[in-house]
């Protein structure tokens, strides 16, 4: 997963995997987590107030979800 977001102590580097990982039904040691990569990560305005799980996790639920289906779909 490549995120903007960093990890300050408030446990995204975790978290986020787990969401990941829980929703492709992967191992968690199998999401690879880049952060705050300028050169390959999107941008991310900052780390306030521990936010990155609520406003990160469900969008990275749903786009693993769809992830999923797709490749259930083309037979993979």
């Amino acid at each position: 997963m490549f995120t903007g977001k960093i990890e300050m102590g408030q446990g995204p580097i975790t978290s986020l995997a787990q969401i990941m990982a829980d929703e492709l039904d992967v191992p968690y040691e199998s999401v690879k987590m880049v952060m705050g990569d300028t050169d390959l990560c999107p941008w991310d305005d900052g780390t306030w107030g521990s936010t990155s799980i609520r406003e990160f996790g469900p969008s990275i639920e749903n786009r693993s979800s769809r992830g999923k289906s797709d490749f259930i779909a083309d037979g993979f």
